[in-house]
């Protein structure tokens, strides 16, 4: 049966360490360990969180989720070490589940609070598309995924919850 990846991607205000952060970096491992236990979670890419674990990602095992890839619109300054991209990558068992977490619980009070945390969008936020049963999302697959969103708009080949599709490629009608 066909499951949901999903991606998040933002640009934090400030980098990592840093007072302006502070009270989003002290949610981050709550909000996933409410993710592992929501039904429908399957699991979530472990992209190395320096501040949080201390592994950099040449020490990443990266697993079958692959190398870590940026987004095109993330552009750090050249020998800076100012990494201020938070992405996720995890997979769901339908499109209600991964909703229900993103729109409840410790993720919903960290929607309500994201301005204070991250720099204004001027690309998608997430993305979502179907992957084959048995299949694992890559990192430069959903990087790609959202910057095809960003491009071209919602489709089947990549959508946000407002204009979603089924796996059969149907539009799904909105729940938002």
């Amino acid at each position: 049966m066909p499951r949901i990846a999903f991606m998040t991607f933002g640009v934090m205000v400030a980098p990592p360490g840093t007072p302006e952060v502070e009270d989003f970096e002290a949610r981050l491992e709550a909000t996933f360990e409410q993710a592992a236990s929501m039904d429908g979670y399957i699991d979530r890419g472990r992209k190395p969180v320096p501040w949080l674990d201390g592994v950099a990602d040449e020490e990443q095992d990266w697993g079958a989720w692959g190398p870590y890839r940026r987004t095109a619109f993330y552009r750090p300054a050249l020998g800076s070490g100012d990494d201020r991209e938070a992405s996720t990558l995890s997979l769901w068992r339908n499109l209600e589940s991964v909703r229900a977490f993103a729109y409840g619980g410790l993720h919903r009070d960290a929607l309500r609070l994201r301005a204070e945390w991250f720099l204004p969008r001027q690309w998608p936020s997430y993305v979502a598309w179907w992957v084959a049963d048995h299949e694992v999302p890559s990192w430069a697959e959903a990087a790609g995924r959202l910057e095809h969103l960003h491009a071209h708009g919602p489709s089947a080949f990549a959508f946000d919850f407002r204009h979603a599709f089924d796996a059969d490629g149907a539009p799904v009608p909105s729940a938002r």
